[in-house]
């Protein structure tokens, strides 16, 4: 692959993650803060939150893609990882919230980077079984 493709196709793969993480991020993060009755931090805190999501998420896709997830089709890659991540901060933002009792968003991060890195896990081993199925029945047949 020629390297101006290559940075291309990096730079596609920073800004999709940054746009899905910061969209994940402040949605996630704006829907807490009505729920747990914060407004005087939606403005400021959501836009923080926003931002390092979005920074997260540019720096996170195209790493994964390329050094983790290279057989995996990139819709596929980027609906399951942004799935994962959004099951993970939601999980974390309701334990801290609700087992917890805590108003902090520490294990909402927590959560957001394990269901990312679940997600991806899954989708490798998913995707390199399959391979392995077919080059077996490739031989077989």
């Amino acid at each position: 692959m020629r390297l101006g493709r290559v940075a291309a196709v990096t730079a596609s793969l920073a800004l999709v993650g940054a746009l899905i993480g910061g969209v994940i991020g402040g949605t996630l993060l704006t829907v807490w803060l009505l729920a747990i009755g914060s407004r005087s931090d939606l403005v400021g805190g959501g836009l923080l939150w926003t931002l390092s999501s979005a920074a997260l998420g540019a720096v996170l896709a195209p790493t994964t893609a390329w050094l983790f997830l290279r057989r995996v089709t990139l819709g596929r890659a980027i609906a399951h990882t942004t799935v994962g991540t959004a099951i993970g901060a939601a999980i974390g933002l309701l334990i801290e919230t609700v087992v917890l009792k805590r108003p902090t968003v520490q294990l909402g991060v927590v959560g957001a980077l394990l269901g990312f890195f679940v997600a991806a896990v899954r989708l490798r081993i998913i995707t390199r079984r399959s391979g392995v199925e077919q080059r077996v029945s490739a031989n077989g047949a």
